[in-house]
């Protein structure tokens, strides 16, 4: 058996990303779970969190989703909630689905440091934020 690589794969490139219908946020950077969860609790929404795999094929585990970089935008669309709002966790999810608001929690980062694939999808952020503060959450929640 060949050995698995310990990178992660490479983010896919996504020239037209999905349109769900309903309220769709999304959120990446560090620290993004907790804060996607917080926003979804309080808008009674539900939380989408894809990662890459190196293994072939999607594979959909309740609202998580492990995929190929070649299959997420058929892992996502298979695994679209029927409920809204969503709230989608990390960089593959942002890329993958059109989402407003698209917040990026910098963690301290500049966006110079990030990965060429994530430089663009910062820049387009409608909120970036070094650490999300208390109450935003049930702000941001209002507002979906």
């Amino acid at each position: 058996m060949a050995p698995v690589p310990l990178e992660r794969p490479d983010l896919p490139q996504i020239d037209t990303p999905l349109r769900w219908p309903g309220r769709v946020a999304a959120v990446f950077g560090p620290g993004a779970l907790p804060f996607a969860t917080a926003i979804a609790d309080a808008a009674g929404g539900v939380v989408v969190r894809a990662d890459l795999r190196h293994a072939p094929g999607f594979k959909v585990e309740g609202r998580r989703i492990f995929t190929h970089p070649s299959c997420v935008l058929e892992a996502l669309e298979k695994a679209r909630p029927a409920a809204s709002p969503v709230v989608g966790v990390g960089p593959v999810f942002a890329l993958a689905v059109r989402a407003r608001p698209l917040i990026w929690l910098t963690g301290g980062q500049h966006v110079i440091a990030l990965p060429a694939a994530l430089r663009e999808l910062a820049r387009g952020a409608h909120l970036a934020l070094e650490t999300p503060r208390g109450g935003l959450a049930e702000a941001l929640a209002r507002r979906l």
